[in-house]
């Protein structure tokens, strides 16, 4: 079993050498103009802009990508308390532990529902109200 580990770690030592210190040389530097531009004509078509986007709508989707990554973790926690609790076998300790996970979890998932729910009325209002 030693012998396999100190194998299988000498092979990805070299793996990760290799790849990280032996490197070609690529001589693209125009190639960076034309994918440009080639990126900007297709984007249209894929239903995105190529302008700037005004600054309510990159704090929309901020906050949209920071409550979705809440909500994932929360989920998670949920998740786990769930199954800490369905493996606890009876002992009190780990029943307590789950159950705290669970609470905690849900009312994560709730201030953080709740947290989005007024910054989008808000961004709603001022949006409307400034007639973007």
């Amino acid at each position: 079993m030693l012998k396999k580990l100190v194998l299988f770690s000498i092979i990805i030592s070299l793996l990760v050498f290799n790849l990280t210190i032996i490197t070609n040389n690529v001589f693209a530097s125009g190639a960076t103009d034309k994918a440009k531009a080639g990126l900007d004509a297709a984007a249209p078509g894929a239903g995105f802009s190529t302008t700037a986007a005004d600054p309510a709508g990159v704090i929309g989707k901020a906050l949209k990508v920071v409550t979705s990554i809440l909500g994932i973790i929360f989920v998670i926690i949920v998740v786990y308390g769930g199954i800490t609790w369905m493996t606890a076998g009876g002992n009190a300790d780990q029943v307590k532990k789950a159950r705290s996970m669970l609470i905690e979890g849900v009312l994560g998932m709730a201030v953080t529902m709740g947290a989005y729910a007024i910054a989008y009325y808000f961004v709603e209002k001022l949006s409307t109200a400034a007639g973007v």
